[in-house]
């Protein structure tokens, strides 16, 4: 009988540990993105809303990231500067430079929390 109470409160305790490490809040995650040689480094950064991104201008000349559907846009990131932005739920899509257009690149929404994602 103490055999059979140990195994049942062996289950509990992994099932509930099990658990616990679902409910489990994921951390915010800080990514890096080149802006380099008139490209954006990174095409595709899959996010989730947290998130920090922070883009850095390694050209010699200045660059913006905007997000083509409006919403945020970063102003002029002059030469060899950075700029950073805390991602929310709306700001998935694709986004691009004001002064060299065919600089693309997206945000993509994390499928899970758990899933693997691209940082640089």
């Amino acid at each position: 009988m103490i055999a059979i109470r140990r195994h049942v409160v062996a289950r509990f305790v992994g099932a509930t540990a099990a658990l616990g490490a679902c409910a489990a809040p994921r951390a915010s995650a800080h990514h890096q993105v080149v802006l380099q040689s008139l490209v954006i480094q990174t095409a595709q950064l899959a996010v989730a809303p947290g998130d920090t991104v922070t883009w850095t201008n390694r050209d010699i000349v200045p660059h913006t990231v905007t997000a083509t559907r409006g919403g945020w846009d970063s102003g002029l990131i002059a030469a060899q500067a950075s700029w950073s932005r805390v991602i929310t739920a709306a700001d998935t899509g694709e986004y691009f430079c004001r002064y060299h257009p065919t600089m693309r690149a997206t945000l993509a929404r994390s499928t899970t929390a758990d899933a693997p994602r691209a940082s640089n």
